[in-house]
């Protein structure tokens, strides 16, 4: 555990410090990365990093497990099987969502993926809603979405789709900023979804979501 004696964490942006390029600094002050380099290294390891903060300080804390939890949600590598065994044939070009509220997350994905798919980003949850409720069914091979979001968390949109369009709701991979909260842990156990950690290595996101050659 390592405490300060700073003014402490907004209690609104808690569930955000460990998002990737997430930074509260001035211009040129950082790039909000730090944290979410530190929760991957950590969740790396199957351990977690959580924070506690008031007006007196903050103090985060490192948990790592003497041994794999069963509990755990998805690593990469089950992920990984999972959507080459959900892939459509090599010579299919799939259609992907991406859902991120930070424009410059979406962007990256976009850009290491439009070679081989079709992307779509939508910077807006409520937007990216109501695409997906009044899509077809086979509108999207595969839907990457963010976890924490403003307006509507990934884990919300997430049920409204399972209950309207259930077919794309099979399609979703989270993507987390590597640590978050008992609630989302929970969610991401009973979905059993894949989930993709951020900051993510580019080769990495190309294997998890383009399907190898037979």
């Amino acid at each position: 555990t390592v405490e300060d004696t700073g003014h402490g964490i907004a209690p609104e942006i808690q569930t955000r410090i460990f998002e990737p390029f997430f930074t509260t600094r001035d211009v040129g002050g950082g790039i909000g990365l730090g944290l979410s380099i530190s929760a991957a290294i950590v969740r790396g390891h199957g351990g977690e990093l959580s924070v506690t903060s008031s007006s007196r300080g903050s103090s985060f804390r490192v948990t790592i497990p003497t041994a794999p939890s069963v509990d755990s949600p998805p690593t990469e590598l089950s992920s990984s099987r999972e959507l080459q065994r959900r892939a459509p044939p090599s010579s299919h070009r799939q259609k992907v969502l991406v859902i991120d509220d930070e424009p410059a997350v979406a962007k990256v994905v976009k850009r290491v993926l439009t070679r081989s798919c079709d992307v779509v980003v939508e910077v807006h949850p409520l937007a990216a809603r109501d695409t997906l409720l009044n899509a077809e069914s086979d509108a999207f091979d595969l839907i990457l979405c963010d976890l924490a979001m403003p307006e509507l968390s990934g884990d919300a949109l997430y049920r409204e789709v399972t209950a309207a369009r259930p077919a794309l709701a099979e399609r979703f991979v989270f993507m987390t900023g590597g640590a978050f909260h008992a609630e989302g842990q929970r969610f991401l156990r009973s979905t059993r979804r894949p989930v993709l950690e951020k900051p993510f290595d580019i080769a990495r996101l190309r294997a998890l979501v383009v399907p190898s050659p037979e």
